[in-house]
């Protein structure tokens, strides 16, 4: 689901997501997510670790041709 398919529901950018680390802090990127039809379209993201990742918003339901930006977090901790 890239950047610029018209012939998906949806478009993700960036198709990557990087996260800078930086011990005992979050770190955080964007996520946007843009609605390439003439019809709502629902999203809902799910983590495979959610004690690891905080996600916001989790779901929504974007407007026809509209778009929405997540913002996800990740926290980086020092075992010891």
């Amino acid at each position: 689901m890239g950047g610029g398919d018209n012939s998906q529901l949806i478009s993700v950018y960036p198709e990557e997501l990087s996260f800078q680390i930086e011990l005992e802090k979050p770190s955080s990127c964007n996520l946007k997510i843009v609605n390439n039809t003439e019809h709502h379209v629902a999203f809902k993201v799910k983590t495979t670790s959610p004690k690891k990742y905080f996600v916001r918003p989790n779901a929504r339901i974007i407007q026809p041709w509209d778009s929405c930006t997540i913002t996800g977090e990740k926290s980086f901790h020092v075992a010891v």
